[in-house]
């Protein structure tokens, strides 16, 4: 079953937000309209109770993929770089200094 009621589509729409894919790209992938994906994506926000895409990468990182295998870390990486280097101006939890 998928996490928190989002349907296999949602599922499948918020993986590729989080890997750093545009709406455009998603729409192509899935051979889905533009507006199709960002009214899922619009959908996911309001089951999920979040309001940013770095905050539905955030909540794919945490919830979504768990344990993954040498690969799936290193997809995890990427979409965890991605969300930082296209949403720079996003707060990031924590401590923020690299010291």
């Amino acid at each position: 079953m998928p996490p928190d009621d989002l349907s296999e589509r949602e599922v499948e729409v918020l993986r590729m937000i989080a890997l750093g894919h545009t709406n455009s790209e998603i729409a192509e992938q899935l051979y889905l309209s533009v507006r199709t994906v960002e009214t899922h994506r619009s959908h996911i926000q309001q089951k999920l109770r979040l309001s940013t895409r770095a905050e539905l990468v955030g909540y794919a990182l945490e919830r979504v993929w768990s344990a993954p295998t040498e690969s799936g870390a290193i997809e995890l990486l990427r979409a965890l770089l991605s969300a930082v280097v296209l949403f720079p101006d996003q707060p990031v939890d924590g401590d923020a200094s690299w010291e």
